[in-house]
């Protein structure tokens, strides 16, 4: 008995080191643990955890106020704001299949052939339409399943079709991609565009929601252009256009006394509510990016040039032969006859070449006619700047403060719609 006791003792002492040993390890291992619980983790692994809390226990809530809404110089609404929206089934919710065939087939237009093998499916989500009208989003609300899914997507829309859509531009895209693109609505997308706030919400449901508030939609803009003479200049350009078989044309209407532009149409036209995405040259406004030469322009800077220069008067005049010797060039009018004696009136409102090329050459000079001609230049650049950027704000309901935008004005302050 002695000895067993002696041989479990000796057992005991030969194994007491190793689980001392485990012991101190298994110490260290807490200790160390504990140290670095009261570190800062590292930011990959905080964002994992974050993220898993949040998916969750919460969801992310975006919100996005209306986009500005442009008018024309009368308050006539050019492009405003509407809803459509994106429809989806969750057929594995789907109580009675049938009746869901029946109706969905009659609102959509869809197959019901289709219909039947997405609810047969049993599918969580299927898409089934992407561009459903708000008459039709009611009767589908109406039908107050929880296997219809919907979801609201802003859109825009021209209610006055192809009227200036070259000049107006065009709103593309969906989510954080929604923006204007070409014309007033690209070129003015900041002040144009909506507000976007998002917000983290609880999904627990004892939690109280907060609500994000009311945000401030984005900045109407007031045209100078006037939707009846736009009208009246589409008409005109399109008809002359037809008559003469021209592959496009321009016409600008624009105040010579303020620099606004009442009207700027181009043809062929451009329809913002269908726009066709593969045609880059028809998105073009050609009125403000095709290049053109000055032609008889040139006529009236010669003539305000001598003018101001003092080198010919309002009485001048010369004796048109119908041909002007000018180094080895021979100058005509356009119709190739002479006129006779002729005023500077007449120079302008016939267009006559000697005329302006006699002024240039033997009252101005080069040097003189350079220089005006290089100011000009200048002032013609400004002056096409202003008619195209500067407009009077439309006063409407709460006066509104602003500063000069591409064709009308913009304000923050929010102002009665007319």
């Amino acid at each position: 008995m002695d000895a067993t006791i002696s041989m479990q003792q000796e057992t005991l002492r030969r194994r007491l080191p190793v689980v001392i040993v485990v012991l101190v390890l298994i110490t260290v291992i807490l200790i160390g643990r504990m140290v670095v619980f009261q570190t800062p983790p590292d930011p990959r692994v905080s964002a994992y955890v974050q993220a898993v809390r949040e998916a969750n226990y919460s969801a992310t809530r975006r919100q996005t106020s209306d986009r500005g809404i442009l008018y024309d110089r009368t308050g006539q609404r050019l492009a405003v704001n509407t809803v459509r929206y994106r429809v989806g089934l969750s057929a594995n919710l789907v109580s009675n299949p049938d009746k869901m065939i029946q109706d969905l087939s009659t609102l959509l237009n869809l197959d019901p052939l289709r219909l039947n093998e997405i609810i047969r499916s049993r599918t969580p989500y299927a898409l089934l339409a992407t561009d459903v009208s708000p008459e039709v989003w009611s009767q589908l609300n109406a039908l107050n399943s929880v296997a219809i899914v919907t979801e609201p997507i802003p859109k825009r829309y021209y209610p006055q079709g192809a009227l200036g859509g070259q000049l107006l531009g065009f709103v593309a895209g969906a989510g954080d991609g929604f923006r204007g693109y070409n014309g007033i609505e690209g070129r003015y997308e900041p002040l144009l565009a909506g507000r976007t706030a998002t917000q983290v919400t609880s999904t627990i449901p004892f939690d109280l929601p907060v609500e994000l508030g009311e945000l401030e939609s984005g900045a109407d803009l007031v045209l100078t252009i006037d939707r009846d003479m736009q009208f009246l200049v589409e008409e005109v350009l399109a008809s002359a256009v037809a008559e003469t078989g021209a592959g496009g044309g321009t016409i600008i209407v624009m105040n010579p006394n303020t620099g606004d532009i009442i009207a700027m149409a181009s043809y062929p036209p451009l329809d913002p509510n269908n726009i066709p995405l593969d045609d880059a040259q028809a998105l073009r406004n050609p009125a403000i990016s095709d290049i053109y030469e000055p032609g008889s322009v040139m006529k009236v800077i010669t003539m305000a040039a001598a003018l101001e220069r003092g080198v010919i008067g309002a009485d001048w005049m010369y004796n048109d032969e119908g041909q002007y010797r000018v180094g080895d060039r021979t100058i005509m009018n356009w119709d190739r006859r002479p006129h006779g004696l002729v005023d500077a009136t007449t120079v302008l409102v016939d267009s006559l070449n000697i005329g302006a090329a006699k002024i240039a050459v033997e009252h101005l000079g080069p040097d003189a006619f350079y220089a005006m001609t290089g100011s000009a230049r200048g002032l013609t650049s400004m002056a096409s700047s202003r008619a195209f950027y500067a407009s009077r704000a439309m006063r409407c309901g709460r006066r509104a403060t602003s500063a000069p935008t591409a064709t009308g004005k913009a304000s923050r302050s929010r102002r009665s719609r007319c």
